[in-house]
């Protein structure tokens, strides 16, 4: 399918292999552990096996922050393509990618807390390897209110999931340009120019 791109010193320009490995990375991870967070609650699940997959839960949660670290780092260093869209679509971009970052970092970092402040007082150890110091104390009241906001930030980061995705298949299927490819495969196989719009048109 032949997709759009627009004249310019950045035309083509696409996410780089690191860029896309860990963006995709990323994604199957943020999978896991929402698949892991809802499995581990179900009834169904013995105990011994519950107590498993809360263990992999967290220490996949602490890669899922690294992997964040990261990120960053890499998106400082790679020179991003250009957005695509008018300037209202470029801001609502905007806005669900922050509002991503946000929830990403805080996310784990709630779990995090959370685990710390169980009143069971389980030690976090990452994978069995090592120790993972706590955040917090064990205390009740602590666990019941950063578990609450842990909750509600996996809840938050499924639906900004939905929206980021939703976007990237309107760019690809509706607005036919380059926005999902370039994560896909980095630059468009074939391309034609965009038809030039007047500011007036946005």
């Amino acid at each position: 399918m032949a997709v759009r791109t627009h004249a310019g010193t950045d035309a083509g320009l696409g996410w780089s292999r690191a860029s896309r490995l860990l963006h995709w990375t990323g994604a199957g991870l943020i999978a896991v552990l929402v698949a892991l967070g809802w499995i581990m609650f179900s009834p169904l699940i013995p105990i011994a096996l519950r107590f498993d997959l809360f263990q992999l839960h967290k220490s996949l949660g602490l890669v899922a922050l690294a992997l964040v670290g990261l990120r960053a780092v890499q998106a400082i260093l790679q020179r991003r393509p250009p957005p695509r869209g008018g300037p209202v679509a470029r801001a609502a971009a905007g806005i669900v990618q922050a509002a991503l970052w946000g929830v990403m970092v805080a996310l784990p970092l709630s779990g995090w807390a959370t685990a710390s402040a169980s009143p069971l007082a389980i030690p976090i150890r990452f994978f069995g390897l090592f120790r993972v110091p706590a955040l917090l104390a064990p205390d009740l009241a602590t666990y019941v209110t950063v578990a609450r906001y842990h909750l509600v930030l996996g809840m938050i980061l499924v639906g900004l999931v939905v929206v980021h995705a939703g976007a990237a298949l309107k760019h690809h299927f509706r607005d036919r340009d380059d926005v999902l490819v370039r994560m896909l495969r980095g630059r468009p196989r074939t391309s034609i120019r965009a038809p030039t719009h007047d500011a007036n048109s946005e």
